[in-house]
């Protein structure tokens, strides 16, 4: 099924949330590309603890890609896309974790006029201390809609995320789709912070790598499997704004009927405070 946005952006790096990106339903990703992303759909990043009378903060970014192929492994438009995404995190004071509430899409700039439009929410807390790192928990809901599907056809996923805050940040993430859609999707992914030396200036990124499966695809129990390696380069940061690169690419473990991918893309992103 098809996927939301927040796969690529988010999901796909360190500092990503889940969704992303790709759905396990049946119909059509990432980034969201459910930018993944995780992505990027349930974020994830919030999820720390928020200090005492810690602000709401916003985060907001658009992301131009090549081509429109959530984390999750299928293309659900070939043509250049632009991708908005928006998420209001609201810390809860009595019990910890922090709400959030957000948007995000895909709108193909081809022949196809393809769109997406995802609603997403999701709330995220530290649930345990260990030696190797702090484990972040985050449970989340996202319903979907694209101009594919005959009249207002809506897609729902309910997802779960355990993420260990280490080196490697290890995190399992779980989808379970219902109602227009029905099926399950699971990924385990890990993501490190790097650098790349040029001469005396060293370079950081995020690399990533997933496994991931998808039990629907179009047929029931005819999904897929594979890998999905990733990488996020930042380029620039002024002033608030961020600009980075990203590419990813899918391999798939069913090449006789699935076909390995590719996008790149680069995103403009900023987060802060709602009230200063």
């Amino acid at each position: 099924m098809k996927s939301p946005l927040k796969n690529s952006l988010i999901a796909l790096l360190a500092s990503a949330s889940i969704a992303t990106g790709a759905r396990a339903q049946t119909v059509s990703t990432e980034a969201k590309d459910s930018i993944s992303i995780v992505p990027q759909a349930v974020a994830s990043e919030p999820a720390r603890e928020p200090a005492p009378n810690a602000p709401i903060t916003l985060d907001a970014s658009i992301r131009f890609t090549d081509k429109y192929t959530p984390g999750r492994g299928y293309v659900l438009s070939d043509e250049p896309s632009v991708q908005p995404y928006l998420m209001l995190n609201v810390p809860v004071p009595k019990i910890g974790g922090t709400f959030s509430v957000g948007y995000a899409g895909s709108i193909s700039v081809g022949k196809q006029d393809y769109q997406e439009h995802d609603r997403l929410m999701s709330y995220a807390r530290d649930i345990a201390i260990t030696r190797w790192g702090t484990l972040t928990g985050t449970v989340g809901h996202m319903t979907f809609t694209d101009n594919t599907m005959p009249g207002e056809t809506r897609f729902s996923e309910l997802q779960a995320q355990l993420k260990l805050q280490h080196a490697l940040n290890p995190t399992v993430f779980f989808a379970h789709d219902y109602g227009a859609g029905n099926g399950q999707y699971i990924e385990g992914s890990l993501t490190r912070t790097m650098e790349f030396p040029i001469g005396e200036i060293s370079f950081p990124f995020d690399a990533s790598m997933a496994v991931l499966y998808n039990n629907h695809y179009v047929i029931p129990g005819k999904g897929f499997a594979g890998m999905r390696l990733g990488a996020n380069v930042p380029l620039l940061s002024k002033d608030g704004i961020t600009i980075a690169a990203d590419f990813k690419y899918f391999q798939t473990w069913q090449p006789e009927r699935f076909k390995s991918n590719g996008s790149a893309g680069i995103t403009l992103s900023t987060s802060g405070p709602v009230l200063r």
